[in-house]
């Protein structure tokens, strides 16, 4: 299925399907356009644990959220969770970033992604939390949310892609099941002058690795998560992106970036 160059999450082997135990109460989390029946491939299995005794790795420092078990089958990765809210949120990120793993192409970040309609192009923002993500997210008109807080990108064979993921921070606007290729990394800083600086791979690089998800046992090795990492950065150039949170400067930075990016992409 496309959509103006977009993948949404149903075609096969792209984009997260993710399917639910009924029994597990998902509430309004936002959580249905990713989910799926049966004949759809899912990438993400969620499941209700049937008793808090049994054991299972905690989801925090002190336990108190309770447990999770993970395990792969068949290409699936399989999550039993605690069935509460906060549980739920904390194991489904842990989910995500097992799903996600993509063989070593793949990292999970705390950032903002945009994809752009009509470019069929999407942008990451990476910042600390308070650095600007959901103000980004909800000033980007024409823009679609990936998520405000939670994004997958892939470096794979291709392009550099990122899939939507269903978690929202404080944007007012609903992240999307959609999948785009990456035209550029963007490091926030708020700013009263606004500008698009480009910088270099090794800066592009710590960004990714400050916001990268990295739960015990993803990745086999440290090495293996820098090699991902290290290509990812390499994928696409990455800008610092510096605006006052209004409408008129996110709106000239982006459409800045949409003419420079038309011109790389399309030589005379």
């Amino acid at each position: 299925m496309k959509e103006q160059g977009f993948s949404l999450q149903f075609s096969p082997g792209v984009g997260f399907c993710i399917r639910a135990d009924p029994r597990l109460d998902l509430g309004p989390c936002g959580l249905d356009p990713w989910l799926c029946d049966r004949q759809f491939p899912a990438r993400l299995v969620l499941k209700k644990r049937e008793s808090r005794h049994t054991q299972g790795t905690p989801l925090d420092a002190t336990g108190s959220l309770g447990v999770y078990t993970i395990a792969r089958e068949a290409g699936q990765v399989i999550l039993e969770l605690e069935d509460n809210r906060y549980a739920k949120w904390a194991a489904l990120r842990i989910g995500c970033a097992f799903a996600a793993e993509g063989k070593g192409r793949g990292l999970l970040l705390h950032a903002t992604g945009l994809a752009h309609t009509e470019r069929s192009v999407a942008v990451i923002g990476l910042a600390q939390s308070g650095g600007g993500k959901s103000t980004l997210t909800d000033l980007a008109l024409g823009w679609h949310s990936l998520s405000d807080e939670t994004v997958y990108v892939e470096a794979s064979d291709d392009a550099p892609c990122a899939y939507g993921l269903p978690f929202r921070s404080s944007a007012s606007k609903q992240p999307e099941p959609l999948a785009a290729r990456i035209g550029a990394f963007l490091i926030l800083e708020k700013s009263l002058v606004s500008g698009l600086e480009p910088v270099s791979q090794d800066v592009a690089l710590r960004a990714l690795l400050n916001q990268a998800y990295r739960p015990l046992g993803l990745m086999e090795s440290q090495s293996e998560f820098f090699r991902c990492a290290a290509r990812i950065a390499r994928s696409a150039p990455c800008f610092r992106f510096k605006f006052d949170k209004t409408l008129e400067s996110v709106s000239g930075l982006l459409n800045q970036f949409l003419d420079d990016h038309r011109l790389a992409s399309h030589p005379r």
